[in-house]
């Protein structure tokens, strides 16, 4: 419990770069590399999952650039939160380089939430919202979570808004309940553009509000 990772590169493990299991509530994972090489340029890949967290109340990155983890060239999930509670995911690039200019591609999921209970994806404040892009699915929602707050993410673009990184399908809700996607608070919307299939695919998932999004277009609204 309690513990830090931070500045680490970790890649070439043939499952799972990183494991939080049992009682290691209230860590948190800040300013390290997973998939890429030390300069967070070139993929050097892991097998299967390159952050796994199966233990509540887990922090993977933070609002200052500093605690931004790059997360990407993972063979089936970057991150993947397995039935927690109380997870927080900030500022992170998860899909691209460390500039948050080129495609580095995680294979099924960049953010897979099965089972969880109120995670927190991104945030309203200054630096919170993830870059979630070059997955097939940029942030999937599964499986009897309840609770999900999804804010100030881009996703399927590049770290500008401006460029596409595309996922297939932006954001996947399914058997998941109560998912706030947005919402009107300032920095609260989220940009959900230039993905190849769907923006947003809901099916089955009572009580889901999405609100105060930008999808299709540009950060300015206006332009495609």
């Amino acid at each position: 419990a309690n513990s830090l990772v931070r500045g680490v590169v970790i890649n070439r493990a043939s499952s799972i770069g990183l494991d939080f299991q049992g009682a290691s509530g209230g860590s948190v994972v800040e300013g390290s590399y997973f998939g890429l090489d030390y300069a967070g340029a070139a993929i050097s890949s892991i097998g299967a999952y390159a952050v796994l967290v199966s233990s509540s109340s887990i922090t993977v990155g933070g609002a200052l650039p500093a605690a931004r983890n790059i997360i990407s060239g993972s063979g089936s999930v970057a991150l993947y939160l397995n039935g927690v509670s109380g997870a927080v995911v900030r500022g992170n690039y998860i899909g691209t380089d460390a500039a948050g200019a080129n495609d580095r591609f995680n294979g099924s999921f960049a953010v897979y939430s099965s089972g969880a209970l109120s995670p927190i994806i991104g945030g309203a404040g200054a630096g919170e919202g993830n870059l979630i892009s070059g997955a097939d699915f940029g942030i999937g929602l599964y499986l009897n979570g309840s609770g999900e707050l999804v804010q100030g993410n881009r996703i399927g673009t590049d770290s500008t808004g401006t460029s596409a990184i595309p996922n297939s399908i932006g954001v996947a809700a399914t058997g998941s309940t109560g998912i706030l996607l947005g919402g009107t608070a300032a920095g609260a919307g989220n940009l959900i553009s230039g993905n190849l299939n769907w923006g947003v695919q809901v099916s089955s998932a009572p009580a889901m509000l999405i609100q105060g999004n930008r999808i299709g277009t540009r950060p300015d609204g206006l332009t495609a």
